[in-house]
């Protein structure tokens, strides 16, 4: 056969879609493993050999030399966007820019169920469903398709993606790429959709109620101790930090992530988005400024593209620095280096498949007495005021 997933193997392919929505005979369907992620699988009586699929493929096809042009720290001025935003809101605050301008935003968003869907969004006021952060793996589904036909049409386009759906994007789109900006952020892998499926499922039996609202990265006692926060539609409120709610704990621990996020080929300088967001956890380390604990944003300028994107929005505060300044010290991290594969993965993912959700996080990922008691004291330190001193000498 020697098609486009002879050549891949599973922990090369990052899910970006590109081949399925290249393939011009529709050969080419997304099906499911068994944690939800998604993989390409082709119909050989529908293919016609045309390699589309292995032309588009980010992963069989080198990456551009791309250098960081520019950075900066910043933040949205809208005190609405900061509060409902990870960090500084800058990513929304570009992308309303956007479609105030007339242009089309495509962006990772909640679904009617809570799933991770793209969406293309025109209008000002469907901005805030791109907020916050999202660490499930978004469906793209047609997206890609329908960003070319907005190109065509003239159309100004921001797409906001993980790095590797910006690449596949990048493959994909091969001409009237001028009107088509990106932006990626600082991945730290994605995790698992069906997971975070059972989690939904989970939460709201336990709490007697579907989910209002959710946000992984929850403010309520700072920026720097975010946990998930969810609302609920007979009035409940729930609020865990990654040390006691079940799918953080899961995410954060990297045993249930992507295959290809253990071999991430994203994690460098060398980026094809426009602009590069990430946290800035202590401002006042790089700038004269007081840190209120709201949140910032570093932004890495790539392209002569990413300069516009900055230099158009006039709702964001931004300063310069060097990008070396801001580029995380450690010699691993989100920016430069993959995280790593837990031995335990296969085990966890076999408990999964045959005794189901509960079971499986009660054996792998149980909450100790001693977590809910930390949590317990944070919220304490939070109520008196100490918190945030706290965690700003931890950072």
């Amino acid at each position: 056969m020697n098609n486009m997933i002879d050549k891949l193997k599973k922990d090369e392919c990052c899910g970006c879609t590109s081949c399925y929505n290249a393939c011009p005979t529709s050969a080419i369907t997304l099906r499911k493993d068994e944690l939800g992620y998604l993989y390409p699988s082709i119909d050989e009586k529908k293919c016609v050999k045309c390699n589309l699929c292995e032309k588009v493929c980010p992963s069989l096809n080198k990456k551009a030399d791309v250098k960081i042009k520019n950075a900066y720290i910043g933040r949205s001025v809208s005190s609405f966007v900061l509060d409902n935003s990870a960090s500084g809101g800058i990513a929304t605050a570009l992308a309303l820019n956007f479609v105030k301008r007339g242009a089309i935003v495509y962006g990772a968003v909640y679904n009617d169920k809570f799933e991770v869907v793209h969406s293309r969004i025109d209008k000002e006021e469907d901005i805030h469903k791109i907020s916050g952060s999202k660490y499930i793996q978004s469906k793209i589904g047609d997206t890609f398709k329908n960003i070319e036909l907005d190109l065509i049409s003239g159309k100004d386009v921001l797409f906001i993606g993980t790095p590797c759906q910006v690449n596949g994007l990048n493959t994909f789109i091969r001409s009237n790429k001028e009107n088509l900006y990106t932006i990626d952020f600082v991945c730290h892998g994605v995790c698992s959709p069906s997971i975070w499926s059972d989690y939904i499922h989970f939460i709201e039996h336990k709490n007697k109620s579907n989910i209002e609202k959710v946000d992984f990265r929850d403010k309520m006692i700072g920026y720097r101790s975010t946990g998930m926060g969810i609302e609920f539609k007979n009035g409940k409120k729930y609020f865990g930090s990654p040390r006691i709610d079940l799918m953080l704990k899961i995410f954060y621990s990297d045993k249930l992530s992507r295959d290809a996020c253990y071999n991430c080929e994203n994690k460098s300088t060398n980026r094809l988005s426009d602009l590069t967001l990430f946290d800035c956890w202590n401002p006042s380390d790089y700038l004269d400024i007081e840190d209120d604990n709201r949140g910032y944003t570093k932004i890495l300028v790539n392209t002569e593209n990413g300069q516009k994107i900055i230099n158009y929005c006039k709702d964001i505060i931004v300063y310069q620095v060097n990008y070396k300044q801001i580029l995380p010290k450690k010699a691993k991290n989100a920016y430069n280096s993959s995280i790593g594969r837990q031995e335990d993965r296969n085990d966890i993912i076999q408990e999964y498949i045959y005794k189901g959700f509960e079971i499986c996080v009660d054996k792998f990922f149980k909450v100790s007495i001693f977590d809910n008691l930390v949590e317990k004291l944070k919220l304490l330190l939070n109520k008196v005021g100490v918190l945030a001193i706290f965690t700003k000498i931890k950072r």
